[in-house]
């Protein structure tokens, strides 16, 4: 794969990414590029053309991984289990669900 393969890095976000691009590049003997070559372990980039290469992650599931709403939906239409979630503005309010469930574990978070 020499040459044909990249840690692809560029863009306005490459400075927020640049160590992790930088011990990708080290554990995985890749270059960073800015742009996408045959190969490709995306972490950023302002311009993709997707038909260009093959991606370490499909952008399918990183478009999917990104957007919770699409997420939920494709989990809805496949019937895939997923926890119930409530938001509540007030201690009080969580306690009154644990209260009116016992049944269900909770997680809660401030």
């Amino acid at each position: 794969m020499n040459g044909q393969a990249c840690i692809v890095n560029g863009g306005g976000g490459a400075r927020a990414f640049a160590g992790l691009a930088e011990q990708l590049s080290d554990a995985l003997w890749l270059p960073i590029s800015p742009g996408p070559r045959q190969y490709n372990y995306l972490l950023v980039t302002d311009q993709l053309d997707a038909s260009r290469g093959e991606f370490f992650i499909p952008l399918s599931g990183m478009e999917l991984a990104s957007d919770k709403r699409l997420l939920a939906q494709v989990f809805a239409a496949s019937g895939a289990p997923t926890p119930e979630t409530k938001l509540v503005p007030a201690l009080a309010e969580a306690e009154q669900i644990l209260r009116e469930r016992p049944d269900c574990d909770w997680c809660l978070s401030v």
